[in-house]
């Protein structure tokens, strides 16, 4: 058909070749042969820790949340937020304190967020007690952090909470 084509090629010893053609002038054809071997092994250790790490994220009992930086709105939550939160991630992701949480838990959380985005070195638990949007008040412990791709600013805040409110029913 005259049109270029890109092929990937298995080999009987496990090798990966990508194979690229296109016709050139003169109506000849161009090929070229890539050993693509090691880049399609790392593009399924990448896969399998992908896979390992959302695992453990949605199965470990703490509440893990990560939001924007920049606009503090909520880009992952796991199965033990949506719990605590009272609320499926449909419903969270996207939304901000603000939009989910009543006063003064939504000031609360904003606060702590801009003091974090301004230091940033202040990593060390802090408890609270918070009225959750789809529960009733909690009390938590919340480790806040800063998450920088490369150098620079930080693109995501990261906040692993844990409900510590049947813990002090337990004790009374």
């Amino acid at each position: 058909e005259g049109k270029p084509t890109i092929t990937e090629v298995e080999l009987g010893d496990g090798r990966v070749i990508l194979v690229c053609e296109r016709p050139v002038d003169g109506g000849n054809w161009m090929a070229t042969h890539e050993d693509f071997t090691a880049q399609r092994r790392n593009e399924r250790i990448l896969a399998r820790a992908e896979y390992f790490l959302a695992a453990l994220l949605e199965n470990i009992p703490q509440a893990v949340v990560a939001k924007d930086a920049q606009s503090l709105r909520y880009v992952f939550v796991n199965r033990a937020a949506e719990v605590l939160f009272g609320l499926p991630r449909s419903e969270i992701i996207g939304r901000a304190a603000r939009d989910l949480f009543p006063e003064p838990t939504c000031t609360l959380i904003e606060n702590f967020d801009r003091e974090l985005l301004a230091d940033g070195t202040d990593h060390s638990p802090k408890s609270h007690s918070v009225e959750m949007p789809g529960n009733r008040r909690r009390d938590v412990v919340v480790r806040r952090l800063p998450i920088s791709i490369g150098e620079g600013e930080p693109k995501y805040l990261l906040n692993i909470i844990e409900d510590r409110t049947s813990d002090q029913l337990a004790a009374a």
